[in-house]
């Protein structure tokens, strides 16, 4: 994720020319910039079909880039010194947020929610930045069905753990 529209235009520069001993990027698809709701565009690894997806400001239109979400961060041993450009990767409980509120044709991104279960999550940062990112903007509620019917699959493919049935019951508080 980037901040703004001129980091998005750095880092498509990186992963679109070709420089010696990094790989060039196949761009999928590039959303338009809107300032309020940002952009996204997604990357695809020629060799390893890996895909990138990057957003700018928000995160499918909805979830913002917190400051506490930017604290969590860490910057990769690869990328420590690198003299342009500063490369963060959000905690592994951001991520869990951010694949839990994504559109339903994503199966893999329920793939990646049980692998992410499965290395031990600390719910109670889920929900404290779910309540950030809800105290800033009450139209994110609309969310909370999605992330519920998530929770469900979870619960029904990996069985009862702690920490989601914690975060069924703090949805099931905030739905209405």
């Amino acid at each position: 994720m980037v901040t703004n529209g001129g980091q998005y235009s750095l880092l498509e520069a990186l992963l679109e020319t070709p420089v010696p001993k990094l790989p060039v990027y196949l761009r999928q698809y590039r959303s338009q910039w809107d300032y309020t709701l940002g952009m996204s565009a997604r990357y695809m690894h020629p060799l390893h079909e890996f895909n990138l997806d990057v957003f700018v400001r928000r995160v499918l239109n909805r979830l913002y880039l917190s400051e506490s979400m930017v604290s969590r961060a860490e910057v990769p041993e690869d990328f420590e010194s690198h003299e342009f450009f500063r490369v963060c990767l959000v905690s592994k409980e951001d991520i869990f947020l951010f694949k839990s509120i994504t559109s339903m044709e994503r199966v893999r991104d329920v793939e990646d929610l049980i692998a992410l279960v499965e290395t031990g999550l600390d719910y109670g940062i889920i929900i404290q930045e779910l309540e950030n990112q809800l105290s800033g903007d009450e139209s994110l509620k609309d969310l909370i069905p999605l992330m519920m019917h998530r929770v469900g699959l979870l619960m029904e493919q990996i069985g009862t753990v702690k920490g989601l049935i914690h975060l069924r019951e703090y949805l099931e508080e905030n739905m209405g």
